[in-house]
């Protein structure tokens, strides 16, 4: 892949949408690419990632922790985008179903782009914001479905 396409894809990251080509590139040239054979493991059970992996060629299937359900994850897309931020396990397992190329950005990478461009610190912000709203919403679109209805509680 060209160093063109791989700014393409991590454009589709959500972290990274906001970038501008500079900072694409300070990412593209410190990340990791990373092969992994049909059946691997990206990303195993127990062991936290060392930050999160943007989907260059493949897919991936992600599991969650807890989740019995697996999404899978095609080019351009993130897996363990939380890990860019901290140490975390909410990713139970990452496996390829074909062979596939990941880009590894570490947090120490991600944390450096931040603190060098307050401005992508500040755009990351407002879109995790906007992520929470959107996530707060949903949940209470939920609890609402599932309120007992006016009434039903009577004998």
């Amino acid at each position: 892949m060209s160093l063109s396409s791989d700014l393409a894809l991590l454009r589709l990251a959500p972290p990274f949408a906001a970038l501008s080509d500079e900072q694409l590139r300070l990412v593209a040239f410190s990340g990791e690419r990373v092969s992994v054979p049909a059946g691997g493991l990206l990303i195993e059970a127990g062991q936290p990632p060392p930050g999160a992996f943007v989907v260059l060629e493949g897919l991936i299937e992600v599991r969650a922790a807890g989740c019995r359900a697996s999404q899978p994850a095609g080019p351009g897309a993130m897996v363990a985008q939380l890990a860019l931020l901290a140490e975390t396990d909410i990713v139970d397992e990452a496996r390829a179903t074909r062979p596939s190329e990941v880009m590894l950005v570490r947090r120490a990478v991600f944390r450096r782009l931040l603190e060098e461009y307050p401005e992508a610190a500040s755009a990351l912000h407002a879109r995790l914001s906007a992520d929470f709203l959107q996530l707060g919403a949903a949940v209470a679109g939920v609890r609402e479905s599932l309120a007992e209805p006016p009434g039903s509680g009577e004998a």
